[in-house]
């Protein structure tokens, strides 16, 4: 349903993502708000990669409960309170596993915090899937 774009005119990603995704029309959409390391006790996780694999799992749950799957996800977007080369590469890889053959478009940006010193990395999405037959009837 999502047709990935990578034109050969921009310079290749240097991971797997997407230059720019296009989604059909009449396509559902949902809007993930930014989803920090916390798990359904509310536990903080310790360590970014940690505190990454809970917040994208808490995405993934998300989406399960719109009835949508992490291939629906059009862009990805996060933001981690360190952009040292060992945090970028571990939010590269944790991304690519937990993306799997999946390549949304995707955004990582460094911020100088969050609302608490604890949290290190707060991930937002925004998916669209196929919406059911409408009854055109009513």
């Amino acid at each position: 349903m999502l047709k990935t774009l990578n034109p050969s005119s921009v310079a290749k990603p240097p991971s797997n993502y997407s230059q720019a995704v296009l989604v059909p029309p009449n396509a559902r959409w949902l809007y993930v708000s930014g989803q920090l390391g916390v798990d359904s006790r509310g536990a903080l996780a310790d360590g970014f990669e940690a505190q990454m694999a809970i917040a994208m799992t808490n995405v993934f749950k998300i989406l399960a409960e719109a009835d949508m799957s992490p291939s629906d996800i059009v862009t990805l977007r996060v933001f981690a309170a360190d952009n040292d080369p060992e945090t970028v590469e571990s939010y590269r890889r944790l991304r690519d596993t937990m993306m799997g053959d999946h390549a949304p478009a995707a955004l990582f940006v460094a911020v100088d915090g969050f609302t608490s010193p604890e949290f290190l990395v707060e991930i937002e999405a925004v998916a669209a899937a196929a919406c059911p037959e409408i009854d055109s009837s009513r």
